[in-house]
């Protein structure tokens, strides 16, 4: 295979790819929403009101002063919040539905198989959502579908992780990059990739002519590994400035 990745392409994909990040206060519309004190808040900054959101209306449970919040908007532009509460068994699902001076709260139950620590990282597309639980040393993957991948996982200090779609996930600890898809699952060692270990891996993505990759490189570097998601086996290539080199990965 000949694959054409310049420099200014994957640029590109590292600046274009965007993913929410956990936090304790976010915008939704002309809203702002927020974690805190063992409440959750929905306030209209223009105005100054504040609407409290009740956890046990939403069976959320008491929330942990480490809770915090992840939120994405739907392709209809609904707005995605998932309540990240360490203590608990699950991550709970608030669709808000905005409408001129209304809005509506609607809740779904994301089951995780393990309690969740203080210790862990999260990504989400619409109502997929993937945890990775450094304590516990777990990752669970729900989609949109309710499908559901639990499985251990070596998760190191530093570990980061992205849902791509509704079916490929990937996490990156500074020694292994995870990638799955359709339930295959690939490690792939950075130092053996790279030559040393990532200490803030980034995530990014596009495609070249035939093939649609997964980009990952530590922060401020040039180097990249490059995921084939379009090879069934995922196999990868590693970029180095003007150059593609990496082993086969289409037969």
């Amino acid at each position: 295979m000949n694959e054409h990745v310049t420099d200014g392409m994957l640029e590109n994909w590292f600046a274009e790819y965007n993913r929410a990040k956990v936090c304790s206060a976010a915008g939704i519309g002309d809203l702002r929403i927020e974690v805190d004190k063992g409440m959750i808040g929905l306030k209209n900054p223009k105005t100054g009101l504040l609407q409290i959101l009740n956890p046990n209306d939403f069976k959320i449970g008491k929330l942990s002063p480490r809770a915090e919040i992840l939120v994405c908007k739907s392709e209809l532009g609904d707005h995605f919040v998932y309540v990240l509460n360490p203590g608990s068994e699950k991550v709970v699902l608030l669709e808000v539905l905005l409408e001129k001076q209304a809005f509506g709260v609607y809740s779904q139950d994301y089951p995780l198989g393990f309690r969740l620590s203080g210790s862990f990282c999260a990504s989400a597309i619409g109502k997929n959502l993937l945890v990775v639980d450094m304590k516990e040393n777990q990752y669970v993957f729900i989609n949109e579908a309710g499908e559901k991948l639990h499985a251990g996982i070596k998760a190191e200090k530093g570990t980061v992780c992205t849902v791509l779609d509704n079916e490929t996930v990937a996490v990156c600890t500074p020694s292994v990059l995870f990638v799955v898809k359709k339930g295959k699952r690939v490690g792939i060692d950075i130092k053996k990739a790279l030559g040393k270990k990532m200490k803030k891996p980034e995530f990014g993505a596009g495609e070249s002519e035939t093939q649609t990759w997964l980009a990952v490189r530590e922060s401020g570097q040039k180097e990249a590994i490059l995921v084939s998601l379009t090879d069934k086996d995922l196999g990868y290539a590693v970029h180095r400035p003007n150059e593609l080199k990496g082993k086969e990965i289409i037969e």
